[in-house]
């Protein structure tokens, strides 16, 4: 068997328990979806929350340190690069998560909603093996 084959289990099922596992996908769908709008809506929280956060600060700081120094201190050779460094660096690591984010997302659609075959059922193994 090469690694890239699939085995399908032989252990039949009887009729109602197709129905239950129907039924056990179709929950496992709405759990995956709701927990995607969760974490959907939890990051805009966060979003708002860290957007109202810096919004603050930089109010404090224009109240505490003169736009003169404000300029004169970006303007600091050594500053000004690691700023436009910090930069990129934050823009990288939101590209990562964003990546990580979709990807997790499209593996868990595709595990839920890929269709799988109908399980076995005890009769119909019966009736195979009387007819073989």
């Amino acid at each position: 068997m090469t690694p890239t084959s699939r085995t399908r289990s032989t252990t039949a099922t009887k009729p109602g328990d197709a129905a239950g596992l129907q039924d056990l996908t179709r929950s496992v769908r709405v759990l995956a979806r709701s927990s995607r709008e969760l974490v959907t809506d939890a990051g805009g929280v966060l979003e708002r929350e860290l957007a109202m956060v810096v919004e603050v600060s930089e109010r404090l700081r224009d109240q505490a340190v003169s736009e003169e120094l404000l300029r004169e201190g970006r303007e600091v050779r050594v500053l000004s690069g690691l700023r436009r460094s910090a930069h990129g660096f934050v823009d990288l690591a939101v590209d990562a998560v964003g990546v990580a984010t979709v990807s997790a997302v499209r593996f868990g659609e595709a595990m839920v909603d890929q269709p799988r075959p109908e399980p076995a059922t005890a009769s119909a193994d019966t009736t195979a093996a009387a007819s073989a």
